[in-house]
C-alpha cells in the first residue's frame, strides 16, 4: 500500500472527530506524560557531564576548565540535533491524531534514518573534539506509543518526501536550539579568556543551570507533540489549549527554579 505524499504527511486530516475537547488535567496528565519521560532523559545526559566534572574536578580548575568547555560543546552538538529530530514526534503526532497509524509509523522509521545519518559524523566530531579544539584555538590565537503504527513491520527505506519534510520542519528548530545554547559556550569561551580559574568556575554554575535549560526542552517538546496531535484531529480547542498550558508550566517551573536560585541570598535578586 502506497504512503501518502508529503503534502499528505504535513496537511490537516479531512474528516476527524474534533468536537472532544480534553479536560484541562487531562491534557495536563497527557503532556506530563509525554514530558516527564524527556525530561528524565536529558536529566540523565546533563547528569554525566556534571559527574564528570565533579570527577575531574579533584585534579584542579585546569583540568575542570578543559573537561568543562569540550563537554559543552559536546552538548551542544546533541541538542541541536534533538531539536531538529524533535519534528519527528510532531509528524507522527500530527498523523496519529488524524488517524493515519501507518503514516505515523513510516514517518517514524523516516526519523530513525535521519537520525542514523546525521548521529554518525556527529559522533566522528565529538571523538576528534580534542583536534578540532587545537585547530580552533590556533587559528584564534595566531590570528588577531507507536503500538498498532507498524514502526517495524514495514521495511526501513528511505522516504526522500518525508526526510526532506523532517529537514524543513526540524532546521528551523535546529536553529533555535543552537542560539540559545550557543550562548551558553560563547560565554564559556570568553570566561576562558580570563582564565582557567574563571572557566572553571563557569562550569560549576553552568551544572546547576542546565537544569532549568533540559527541563524546558523536555517540556517544549511535549508541547510541540500535544499541538501537532490537535492540528492532526483539525481541532482548534485541543491544539490552543495544550499550547497554553505548555507556556504555563514552562514559566511555572522557569519561576520556581529563578526563586530557587535567588535562595538564600534574596537580596542580590
Amino acid at each position: 500500500m502506497p504512503h501518502e505524499t508529503e503534502g499528505q504527511v504535513s496537511g490537516h486530516a479531512s474528516s476527524t472527530d474534533s468536537g472532544i475537547v480534553p479536560t484541562r488535567r487531562a491534557e495536563t496528565a497527557l503532556l506530563l506524560g509525554i514530558a516527564l519521560p524527556l525530561v528524565a532523559a536529558y536529566l540523565a545526559e546533563l547528569a554525566m557531564f556534571v559527574t564528570t566534572k565533579i570527577v575531574v574536578g579533584r585534579l584542579g580548575y585546569h583540568e575542570l576548565a578543559a573537561v568543562g568547555l569540550a563537554g559543552e560543546l559536546s552538548f551542544e552538538v546533541l541538542l541541536v540535533l534533538m531539536g531538529l529530530l524533535s519534528i519527528v514526534g510532531v509528524l507522527v503526532a500530527q498523523a496519529d491524531g488524524a488517524g493515519r497509524r501507518r503514516d505515523a509509523g513510516h514517518a517514524a522509521r523516516q526519523g530513525l534514518i535521519v537520525a542514523t545519518a546525521l548521529g554518525v559524523p556527529a559522533t566522528v566530531f565529538v571523538w576528534n573534539l580534542a583536534d578540532v579544539l587545537a585547530g580552533l584555538a590556533a587559528h584564534t590565537f595566531q590570528t588577531p506509543d507507536l503500538r498498532g503504527a507498524g514502526l517495524f513491520r514495514g521495511r526501513l527505506r528511505c522516504d526522500p518526501a518525508v526526510c526532506a519534510e523532517i529537514a524543513r520542519l526540524g532546521l528551523p528548530v535546529a536553529g533555535l536550539v543552537l542560539l540559545e545554547s550557543g550562548l551558553f559556550v560563547a560565554v564559556a569561551i570568553l570566561s576562558g579568556v580570563l582564565g582557567a580559574e574563571s572557566l572553571a568556575a563557569f562550569e560549576v554554575l553552568m551544572g546547576w543551570a542546565g537544569i532549568s535549560f533540559v527541563v524546558a526542552l523536555g517540556l517544549a517538546e511535549a508541547t510541540m507533540v500535544r499541538v501537532a496531535y490537535g492540528v492532526g484531529r483539525n481541532s482548534a480547542a485541543s491544539l490552543r489549549q495544550a499550547g497554553q498550558l505548555g507556556l504555563f508550566l514552562a514559566a511555572t517551573v522557569g519561576s520556581a527554579r529563578f526563586r530557587d536560585s535567588c535562595w538564600p541570598s534574596t537580596s542580590a535578586c
